[in-house]
C-alpha cells in the first residue's frame, strides 16, 4: 500500500508539472483552501493562497490527492479558526451525486451512473437555476466533479450575503419540501381544480406531473392494467370500473373534444370517474415526487463549505473536476473527457477487475500481476481494485520473513 500511495503522489505531482496553468477561482485570494492525500488521517486547511502561481507550485510539489476550496469569502482566510477568518459571504453551490439516486440505480454501471446523474443536473440547471431564481447563465459555473456528480456554482452578488436559513429554504424549494397536494387541488362539489400545465413555478410543475401520470395510466390496454399503473402508482381504491369510466373520458363528444381534453386544458373537470382519480392524494404526491429536483441540502444550505477545486484530480477515480461550459454540458462525458491520462503501460496487481469505458476505449482485465495502460491503472487504483508492486527489496524481505515463519 505504502508503494502505491508513493507511486499516486509521483503521479499527481507529474500532472501538475506539466500543466501550465491552474484553474483560480474568482477572488482567489479571499478563499480558504484545503488538501487531502489518500492514506492520510489528516486534512491541511485553513490554507490561504496568494496567486495563481503559488496555488500551482503548491500542486506540483505536494501532489495532493484531493484539492477543496471554500464557497466563501474572508478577509482572512488562512486564519486557523472560523471566527477569525471574518466571513464576508458565500457562493450557492448546488451538488448533485450518486447518493441521490435510487437503490437500484446505485447498483449500475459508473457511466450508466453518470448519465442519470447529468440528466437531473440538467433539470436542476433548466428548471430551478435558470428557470424559477432567474440566475444569469454568467453568473453560473458548472463543473463535473471528478467522481460521481455535478457542481453548479452560483456566484450572483445577491446571493453572497443569504444566511443558511435562506439557503435551506431554497433546497425546500428545489425538493418540494413541505408541498402537498391540498396546495394545488381545489374541490367544490362534484367539479375538482388543479393549475394549468402552463402555469409558472411550481403550480405548472404539478399540473403537468399530474397529467402525466393520468396519462401513463390511460396508455395501458384495458381497466385491469390500469388499475395496476395505478397500484405502482400508489393510488389504491380505484377499481376496473372507474378505470374504465376514466378511459371514456377520452372519448370525443359532439363538440369534437373529450371530457381529458378539456381537463389538460383548463385544469377543472365535474367528470365523477376523472374527478375521483385527481383527488387520489397518492397521485399528488407522485408527481410532486418525479417532478422535484436534487440537490444536497448540507452543500447548498452551508455558507462556509469547502468544495472541490475545479481542474483538480480526484483521488478516487483520477479524473479531472473539470469546468463544463453550458453550452457544451449535453455533449460532456466524464470518463471520455475529464480523463488525463495516457496510454503508457504500468505495472499493477489487479486484485477486483472492472470494465470501464475511459477516453473512448474500453478497457477490461483479469486479477494478477500485468501491465496496463496508466489510464485504466490510474482507475483501478484508486478505486481499491489494484496496488503497485511491491518495490523489489521490499519482496525480498517478505519472502525471507516467510521462510522465517515456516522454519518457525
Amino acid at each position: 500500500m505504502e508503494a502505491t500511495l508513493h507511486w499516486v503522489t509521483q503521479q499527481f505531482r507529474q500532472h501538475y508539472e506539466r500543466q501550465a496553468d491552474v484553474w483560480v477561482p474568482p477572488r482567489m485570494t479571499r478563499r480558504e483552501y484545503g488538501f487531502l492525500w489518500n492514506g492520510r488521517k489528516f486534512f491541511l486547511r485553513h490554507v490561504g493562497m496568494s496567486s495563481a502561481d503559488a496555488l500551482h507550485d503548491f500542486l506540483a510539489r505536494e501532489g495532493p490527492h484531493h484539492c477543496y476550496y471554500s464557497t466563501a469569502y474572508y478577509d482572512t482566510p488562512h486564519a486557523s479558526t472560523m471566527k477569525d477568518k471574518m466571513w464576508r459571504g458565500a457562493d450557492l453551490v448546488f451538488d448533485l451525486d450518486a447518493d441521490h439516486l435510487s437503490d437500484e440505480a446505485k447498483e449500475w454501471p459508473l457511466e450508466k451512473q453518470l448519465a442519470a446523474i447529468k440528466a437531473e443536473g440538467r433539470k436542476l440547471l433548466d428548471e430551478y437555476i435558470l428557470g424559477d431564481f432567474g440566475f444569469a447563465p454568467e453568473h453560473v459555473r458548472i463543473v463535473f466533479s471528478g467522481g460521481r456528480g455535478y457542481h453548479f456554482h452560483v456566484s450572483d452578488p445577491r446571493v453572497w450575503s443569504m444566511d443558511a436559513h435562506a439557503r435551506r429554504e431554497i433546497v425546500d424549494y428545489v425538493t418540494a419540501n413541505g408541498l402537498s397536494p391540498g396546495d394545488f387541488v381545489e374541490v367544490l362539489g362534484p367539479r375538482v381544480t388543479i393549475p394549468k400545465p402552463d402555469e409558472p413555478a411550481w403550480r405548472g410543475r404539478f399540473a403537468r406531473g399530474v397529467l402525466g401520470h393520468i396519462e401513463s395510466i390511460l396508455a395501458e390496454p384495458d381497466a385491469e392494467h390500469m388499475v395496476q399503473r395505478a397500484k405502482v402508482l400508489g393510488i389504491k381504491g380505484l377499481g376496473p370500473k372507474t378505470m374504465q369510466a376514466v378511459r371514456l373520458a377520452t372519448v370525443k363528444d359532439a363538440g369534437g373534444s373529450s371530457q381529458w381534453e378539456r381537463f389538460s386544458e383548463t385544469g377543472t373537470t365535474k367528470h365523477p370517474a376523472l374527478a375521483k382519480l385527481v383527488k387520489a392524494p397518492a397521485l399528488g404526491v407522485t408527481g410532486l415526487n418525479n417532478e422535484a429536483g436534487e440537490t444536497d441540502e448540507p452543500v447548498t444550505a452551508d455558507v462556509k463549505r469547502l468544495i472541490r477545486l475545479p481542474g483538480s484530480l480526484h483521488g478516487k477515480t483520477g479524473l479531472r473536476a473539470q469546468e463544463v461550459p453550458m453550452e457544451a454540458f449535453d455533449a460532456f462525458e466524464p470518463l471520455r473527457d475529464a480523463c488525463p491520462w495516457g496510454e503508457e503501460l504500468v505495472d499493477v496487481v489487479v486484485s477486483k477487475p472492472e470494465r470501464v469505458r475511459l477516453a473512448g476505449v474500453e478497457y477490461a482485465c483479469e486479477p494478477g500481476p500485468q501491465a496496463l495502460p496508466l489510464r485504466y491503472a490510474m482507475f483501478l487504483t484508486l478505486r481499491r481494485k489494484a496496488l503497485q508492486p511491491a518495490p523489489p527489496e521490499r519482496r525480498v524481505e517478505s519472502e525471507q520473513e516467510s521462510e522465517e515463519g515456516v522454519v518457525k
